[in-house]
C-alpha cells in the first residue's frame, strides 16, 4: 500500500491529509518536523509520498532525501500562491485537489504491483 506522509503539522497538511484519508482510504502518517530527528524518522518511514507546507517547513533536508530516493514524490503545498510543487523521477501535474488525488491513487496502483 502507497505510504503518505505529512511533514509538519499545519492546518494546510492536516486538511490535506484529511481528503486524502476521506477519498482514497489511505492513511497518511504525520511527522512533525520541528522535532529532533524528524528527518530520521521519515527516512525509516520510507514514505512513497511526502507532502510539505511550503510556508512553514524548512524543504533543504526534504531536497537532500529526495536527492538520495529519486523515487520518492516530493509534494510541497504553497497556499499563498495556491499552488503544489510536485518533485518526482517523472512528470506531473496537479491542479486541484482531484488531480492530486488521481496522482496519489495513479501512484498507489503501481506500487500494489
Amino acid at each position: 500500500m502507497l505510504t503518505v506522509a505529512l511533514y509538519g503539522n499545519s492546518l494546510v497538511l492536516a486538511s490535506i491529509g484529511a481528503h486524502i484519508e476521506r477519498r482514497t482510504g489511505l492513511q497518511p502518517v504525520t511527522i512533525e518536523a520541528a522535532l529532533p530527528g524528524a528527518i530520521e524518522r521519515l527516512s525509516a518511514l520510507r514514505a512513497d509520498v511526502v507532502m510539505l507546507d511550503l510556508g512553514t517547513a524548512q524543504p533543504a533536508p526534504l531536497m537532500a532525501l529526495w536527492k538520495a530516493r529519486p523515487d520518492l514524490v516530493l509534494i510541497g503545498v504553497d497556499l499563498d500562491a495556491d499552488r503544489m510543487l510536485i518533485l518526482s523521477g517523472q512528470p506531473a501535474s496537479a491542479l486541484t485537489a482531484e488531480h492530486l488525488r488521481d496522482i496519489l491513487a495513479t501512484h498507489n496502483e503501481g506500487a500494489m504491483q
